[in-house]
């Protein structure tokens, strides 16, 4: 019995195998028929569907990932597209249409080498393949092979006399080469073989639109629109009406459909686009704002916003905006709202308010494009340049060819200061589009940045050439022929610039530093003060202008200008007040210059400059006792400052006083012990003039600190390395040192101290370069007298 049970399970399971076989074949069809009905009413986010599901219960359906494909070919989204037909072929390579679908998609991504081989591989089997042939055509004609591709659509012609794309494709030809009567005989052959075809006809009536035979041209649309089952298509003749300004006519159209189909909302929007471009704005917007009140679609509201938009109406294109955020709630449209808002919040700086839109955004739909991309402009706007390359690698994975992504991605490598990367980054984006403005114009100003000067100004130039009035291009390359020294070329490059735009102050601005560095003093004051004339509060160049008073001797114009400025520009007096102070100093009005930087300090005590020059006043009221002079102010009006203290310090220093040096600087550590460079001060103090065992350990014990907390900083490593020299752990120096140099190899000092170690090592033609490299600028650094004397010594031992 156990066994005839077994037996007929066996062979029960055999026939749930067979039938659930069966079962799965009949619904994979199911779907794929399914889908197909929805394809052929046009219904492509729907059939995608169906054929999702066919291929999901048999993943080797290449049919099915044809149609999948092909939904996303007609959807537009080629990417998606091209994933499908490439699963299709390999599935199964016969399967022509889908090589022939994707050899067109490589002519769109401007490929037209890869289509070629894709309408080769179908013709080497299928000779008389036309969609085929048409590919090849195509690609021909983006590659201007002319003439081999007319002879191809002719071919294509004789095959298939219907085929209406190889007569539009051929037309088209012709009218590149100017041969008008020949086009417009291929379209009317075309039309004799195929007098119904809807493509045809609005071919042959925008031809006859483009040479402004309008009378044929509207017949034509007619007739076409006549072919067409669908209302709609009237908005074809309608879009012509309005092309060639014939309004009445369009709005007639459009107002009979707005009747006939008082359901859709489009054709307000359409009727509001002709109203805009006859220029009745106040008509547009009351149309756009009854289509609201009937029908609250986002989409009005988007039309109405963008129409404020273009007005300057800044207060009612946000409220707009904002009620469309509330009407849309799950329309699409609601992302475009929100990422509209995000845009206009990072255009005006208000950052905090555009992340908030950005992130209710992402939260709903986490792959959304455009908020990724407005992200990394929020990071951007924030300084924090690695989250924003973070965004932009997301956006250009999923969108490979997006150019602004390309170029803020460049941008951000340049804040970064990975210019290496920047450089990469936007040549990648002028292989999309080589002649592309902006992403040449980033490039050459990445070469600027480089000091790669000569690279800089052929890129320059060649921008010039695509478009000869560039007024960044024009003045950039003005700055990069003044940094080699060419300075009529400068001057010419930037006077260019200001005969296109006579009222851009900073080009006076960089004339006038042209004409104060050849010391032609008063054409430089005339460029200031236009340059102040047109923006009242540019700083720098009323900075300049004073700077050129001075240098003329002309003290009171120079104080005289600045008091006005004061009046003028309160919101920076501070600066005025530190300029105020150095006119006085080299006026040799001392007791003035010290009362405009008191009130500079009072402003802004946290600037440390401003407690320099007031040094500079005490050195000229206090020769001899600066120091002690200055000490006094600073619980008086300074405020017990750490940067009074600071600059105590070194008055103290230059004096010589190395135990009041020290105090100062154990003072600003008491009170503020993260202060790192009164550490790095004190501890350089103890190794250079207070050497002494104990004192060498507490200079390891502050700089050891200090490094922990900036690992990177050349003069602190520099310190630590001089500090190991003197306890004479010559390999840490060596370590710290030349890590110093390799950070700033442009510092006499690290030199000095990397060479001194080399020869305590023995490595005298090591110690000999070092040394060199710290005495051959006319710069002086503390220890110079040595290196210059064990220079000599190391010298003459080599010999």
């Amino acid at each position: 019995m156990m066994k005839i049970f077994l037996k007929s399970w066996i062979f029960l399971l055999i026939l749930l195998i067979i039938f659930s076989c069966g079962g799965k074949e009949e619904r994979k069809q199911s779907f794929f028929n399914k889908g197909m009905e929805l394809f052929e009413k046009g219904d492509y986010k729907k059939a995608q569907l169906e054929f999702k599901n066919a291929i999901k219960i048999d993943p080797k359906f290449a049919k099915g990932y044809y149609m999948v494909g092909l939904c996303s070919y007609r959807l537009r989204n080629l990417t998606q597209a091209f994933k499908y037909f490439n699963t299709a072929t390999t599935l199964d390579p016969n399967l022509f249409d889908a090589h022939i679908k994707m050899g067109f998609i490589y002519v769109i991504a401007r490929k037209p080498e890869k289509a070629l081989e894709k309408a080769e591989l179908v013709l080497k089997k299928e000779a008389k393949n036309t969609e085929a042939l048409l590919l090849k055509a195509t690609a021909l004609k983006f590659q201007d092979k002319k003439e081999e591709a007319i002879k191809i659509l002719k071919e294509i012609i004789s095959l298939d006399p219907k085929k209406a794309q190889a007569y539009i494709s051929l037309a088209q030809l012709y009218e590149v080469k100017n041969d008008l009567a020949l086009a417009e005989e291929t379209l009317k052959t075309g039309l004799k073989n195929n007098p119904k075809n809807l493509s045809l006809n609005l071919a042959l009536a925008s031809f006859y639109e483009s040479q402004k035979r309008f009378k044929e041209a509207e017949a034509f649309y007619k007739k076409a629109i006549g072919f067409s089952k669908e209302e709609k298509a009237k908005l074809i003749l309608v879009r012509f009406y309005t092309r060639i300004s014939e309004f009445d006519k369009a709005k007639e159209i459009t107002n009979y459909l707005i009747k006939a189909h008082p359901e859709d909302y489009k054709y307000h929007l359409t009727l509001a686009a002709i109203l805009l471009k006859e220029k009745k704005i106040t008509e547009a917007e009351k149309t756009l704002k009854k289509a609201i009140e009937t029908f609250n679609e986002p989409e009005i509201y988007l039309f109405l916003a963008d129409l404020y938009k273009q007005q300057g109406k800044e207060k009612l294109y946000l409220d707009i905006l904002k009620q469309c955020v509330k009407s849309a709630k799950e329309s699409p449209l609601l992302f475009k709202a929100r990422n509209l808002l995000a845009t206009y919040y990072l255009e005006k700086g208000e950052n905090k308010l555009a992340f908030d839109e950005i992130n209710a955004v992402l939260e709903k739909n986490p792959k959304n494009l455009e908020a990724h991309f407005l992200k990394a402009k929020y990071h951007l706007n924030m300084k924090q340049a690695n989250e924003a390359i973070t965004e932009l690698r997301f956006v250009l994975k999923e969108r490979p060819k997006f150019l602004d992504a390309y170029r803020l991605l460049a941008r951000a490598y340049f804040m970064n200061g990975q210019i290496e990367l920047a450089e990469d980054t936007l040549k990648e984006a002028l292989k999309i589009k080589e002649d592309d403005l902006e992403s040449k114009f980033l490039l050459a100003q990445v070469y600027f940045k480089k000091h790669d000067l000569k690279e800089a100004e052929r890129e320059f130039e060649e921008i010039l050439k695509i478009a000869p009035n560039h007024i960044p291009t024009l003045i950039f390359l003005g700055d990069t022929y003044l940094i080699q020294g060419k300075i009529e070329k400068s001057k010419k490059a930037y006077n260019k610039a200001l005969n296109l735009s006579p009222k851009n102050p900073f080009i006076y601005h960089k004339l006038g530093i042209i004409e104060k560095g050849q010391k032609n003093f008063d054409k430089a004051i005339n460029h200031f003060k236009e340059a102040l004339k047109i923006k009242k509060d540019f700083l720098e160049a009323l900075i300049e202008l004073t700077r050129c008073y001075v240098a003329k001797k002309e003290y009171q114009k120079a104080i005289a200008k600045c008091k006005e400025y004061l009046n003028l520009v309160p919101k920076h007096e501070f600066y005025i007040q530190n300029l105020l102070g150095e006119v006085y100093l080299i006026a040799k009005k001392p007791k003035k210059a010290e009362e405009a930087f008191l009130k500079a300090i009072s402003i802004k005590p946290e600037a440390s400059n401003t407690y320099y020059n007031l040094a500079r006043v005490y050195k000229h009221l206090f020769p001899k006792e600066t120091a002690k002079n200055y000490e006094k102010i600073i619980k008086t009006e300074l405020k017990d400052s750490p940067h009074a203290w600071f600059i105590l310090a070194l008055l103290y220093e230059q004096e010589g006083k190395y135990k009041k040096v020290e105090s100062c600087y154990q003072y600003i550590l008491n009170k503020y012990p993260e202060h790192a460079a009164a550490a790095n001060n004190l501890a350089f103090l103890y190794v250079e003039k207070m050497k002494t065992d104990e004192n060498l350990k507490k200079a390891r014990n502050l700089i050891d600190k200090v490094i922990k907390k900036f690992p990177n900083h050349p003069d602190f490593l520099d310190t630590s390395g001089w500090i190991h020299y003197h306890l004479k752990n010559y390999e840490k120096a060596l370590s710290d040192l030349r890590e110093a140099i390799r950070i700033n190899p442009n510092k006499p000092i690290y030199h000095y101290h990397l060479g001194m170690t080399y020869k305590a090592m023995g490595q005298l033609t090591l110690a000999k370069a070092e040394l060199i490299k710290a005495t051959k600028e006319d710069i002086n650094f503390p220890g110079k007298a040595l290196a210059l004397k064990t220079l000599q010594e190391i010298t003459q031992k080599i010999k």
